[in-house]
């Protein structure tokens, strides 16, 4: 995850330098950074694989969301603070409830088969 945020914010600065430096004049560049934004704020390309990644963990879509949040805050706070630290904290937060969903699961499955085996003994 680490690696792809820092792939991610390499392309992101080079990709934002580029559709910035197709402008001509310092207030139309300024405006640019925002139009840029919208457009980047409009793609799906990381939920899409922080997705499959959770799926391929075997635990609940909805969990993809709740990581983006922590990922986006990652960076965004990292930015404000000018250090990476953040990174590790989240990294953690993400471990915590990756092991919580998968907790939940199988208690969601232990509860199922006992229905089933109390079912099958009458």
């Amino acid at each position: 995850m680490v690696q792809f945020l820092r792939r991610r914010d390499a392309s992101w600065r080079l990709a934002l330098a580029q559709y910035v430096d197709g402008h001509s004049t310092p207030a139309e560049r300024v405006l640019a950074v925002y139009d840029w934004l919208h457009q980047w704020f409009s793609e799906q390309a990381f939920h899409d694989y922080l997705a499959a990644l959770v799926d391929d963990a075997g635990r609940p879509e909805g969990l993809a969301d709740q990581l983006l949040l922590l990922a986006e805050g990652a960076i965004t706070t990292s930015a404000i603070a000018g250090t990476p630290e953040p990174v590790h904290q989240v990294r953690e937060a993400a471990r915590l409830l990756l092991r919580a969903r998968a907790a939940a699961i199988t208690r969601r499955m232990s509860a199922s088969t006992m229905t089933c085996t109390f079912a099958e003994d009458r």
